[in-house]
């Protein structure tokens, strides 16, 4: 794949229709919020800009008087649509994915250039959209001008095994200097739980104060991108939020109109983004199917990320909507605008190798062809049978298929997503998605190291378990942090005993240390001036006191899964004690005493 640079010249942060025009193919724009969309409706080329979402649609519509959003209703009256084109010398139309296609066939496509913008949503949705996705990219074929546009494109590596993308040429904007977003990235077994908090704290002081090395800043909105509608009803139901508190931007489906008005009331209504000037809510709710593209406007707004990453096509959207969701904060003023927290859940897949995932990969593609080729070969009327039994109940996860009204063809797009999404769980499994995210040129990935300021009492950012919140802390504030952060106090005191590297090396699981970190490295003398106090005070000590004397002595040092046996004072006093039998009520017993008192 030959790839080409275009130079954004030096001092520019916005492009202009007089610094750039669209190549055709692919064109990774680097950055979010770069103003590309902008050039597309206000330029001097007629364009039909393509959408995955349609709250990208009506954010552009409602900022741009000159262009026509043609809704898929209006195919069946389209006047109003060709008197626009009549009254207009330079046409701008905005249309979803799936009705391009339509589209095509009612206009003369050689007049315009088709911009094709998030286009790495033609991966992403592929394996819930699989017929849109697929759908585009056969309309776009024959198109004599368009371009794909994204700031986080498909891999390179997918692009390569794509024969639609793979014959397309590739531009990459070359900035002079590029902005890194900020992702500071926060583990946790429970992620929602941290959520809660959040909302706890915005609410109790009015806003979010923290600490940045700019200074002290109060934030009064939060932006919450959680790709789960259940969670977030959830939520907003659990934290007994007011409408007058929450924005909630999902998808229009049927489903989530009648869900969020059951669970949560009827005067809860999905909700639109606000334009410049207009005023946010204290939280807004977004999940992916609603903010791609769109531009948000807020002078303080912090940027929080939620992922549970238990699914393939999950992680698909952590490894693109990263970098979109902390682009979309426009206002340079805003010191959080290019960044966020990513807050996500650690999770194991078990028996992933990439021989497994290629083996996967292979079997279903040889399978989708041999079926494909048995159903093109029956008679028509046998044929549209299994194309309308297909269409009432598509199995996308389970087939690589794309079904028109003329038989079934092999949907590489559903393919190259589940090979992505298997390759990003391994990824993950590894532990690596974060390292492999920050090997980008405009990504820093970060650990969370931030305090947040709540009535002048400094609390660590920090989640449900001990070790996931020691994982966020530096070497240097070890010791600081075992003090203020709520760790059960048997475990400070051997977090501090065995040391920030030690701690370290059994990634800050308290029962591992316990295990690994050896009892003989906590001063010998102490538990040995111990058991003599004992032995001087009683004489003989029955073996299971001195168990028990033992245990409880560790167990102020968090040592309390080891186990002990009496013939441990052996080794403390080889030749101060002597083992012997006693009688202790009425019973015989075996025990020690000291030989020389």
């Amino acid at each position: 794949m030959k790839k080409t640079y275009i130079n954004i010249p030096e001092g520019i942060e916005y492009l202009t229709k007089e610094i750039f025009s669209f190549p055709d193919g692919i064109f990774n724009k680097v950055v979010t919020g770069c103003g590309i969309t902008t050039v597309a409706l206000t330029n001097d080329e007629p364009i039909i800009l393509v959408s995955p979402r349609k709250a990208l649609l009506e954010n552009k519509a409602e900022q741009h008087s000159n262009v026509y959003w043609l809704h898929s209703e209006e195919f069946s009256n389209l006047s109003n649509f060709y008197k626009y084109l009549k009254s207009i010398n330079i046409p701008k139309i905005l249309i979803t994915y799936d009705s391009f296609p339509r589209l095509k066939t009612i206009i003369e496509i050689e007049k315009f250039r088709v911009i094709v913008d998030e286009f790495h949503c033609l991966l992403s949705d592929t394996s819930l959209k699989s017929n849109v996705t697929y759908g585009l990219t056969k309309a776009l074929e024959d198109c004599p001008h368009f371009t794909l546009i994204s700031a986080t494109p498909i891999s390179e590596e997918v692009i390569k095994n794509s024969k639609f993308f793979n014959n397309l040429p590739y531009f990459e904007a070359k900035w002079p200097k590029l902005q890194k977003v900020q992702i500071s990235s926060i583990h946790s077994n429970n992620p929602i739980s941290i959520l809660y908090k959040i909302i706890d704290i915005y609410i109790r002081t009015d806003g979010y104060l923290i600490n940045t090395p700019n200074g002290i800043f109060k934030s009064k909105e939060a932006f919450f991108f959680l790709n789960d509608v259940n969670q977030i009803i959830k939520c907003i139901k659990k934290k007994d939020l007011h409408p007058s508190q929450v924005n909630i931007l999902v998808s229009e489906q049927d489903k989530n109109v009648h869900n969020i008005s059951k669970k949560l009331g009827k005067e809860f209504k999905i909700g639109k983004v606000p334009i410049k000037g207009e005023k946010n809510k204290m939280f807004t709710f977004c999940t992916s199917m609603a903010f791609n593209g769109v531009d948000f406007y807020s002078d303080t707004a912090i940027t929080f990320a939620f992922s549970v990453a238990s699914m393939n096509t999950t992680l698909l959207d952590v490894a693109t909507d990263l970098q979109q969701i902390a682009g979309r904060q426009r206002l340079r003023k805003n010191p959080f605008h290019n960044s966020l927290y990513f807050i996500y859940k650690e999770k194991e897949f078990i028996n992933l190798s990439i021989n497994k995932i290629n083996k996967i990969i292979s079997t279903k593609t040889k399978i989708s062809k041999e079926i494909i080729e048995s159903k093109n070969i029956l008679s028509k009327t046998a044929l549209d049978s299994e194309i309308k039994l297909w269409n009432d109940n598509p199995r996308y996860d389970m087939r690589y298929f794309y079904v028109t009204d003329k038989g079934f063809e092999f949907n590489e797009l559903i393919m190259l997503s589940e090979l992505t999404g298997l390759k990003l769980m391994l990824c993950y499994m590894n532990d690596g998605l974060l390292t492999k995210m920050s090997e980008e040129e405009n990504i820093e990935i970060k650990k969370a190291t931030t305090y947040i300021v709540d009535n002048e009492l400094k609390k660590y950012v920090n989640t449900t378990a001990v070790k996931n919140a020691l994982r966020n802390v530096t070497k240097e504030n070890f010791e600081n942090a075992l003090q203020k952060i709520n760790i059960p106090n048997e475990n400070r005191k051997l977090f501090l005993k065995a040391g920030f590297e030690k701690s370290k090396a059994v990634d800050f699981n308290s029962r591992l240390l316990k295990e690994e970190f050896s009892f003989k490295e906590i001063d010998e003398n102490a538990i040995k001036l111990f058991l003599l106090e004992k032995f001087k005070c009683f004489g003989f000590i029955p073996n299971t006191e001195i168990k028990s004397l033992i245990t409880e002595f560790y167990k102020e040092f968090g040592i309390i899964e080891k186990k002990f046996n009496a013939n441990y004072v052996e080794t403390l006093f080889p030749l101060e004690i002597k083992k012997t039998r006693q009688t202790i009520n009425e019973k015989r017993v075996w025990g020690y005493i000291l030989e020389n008192k």
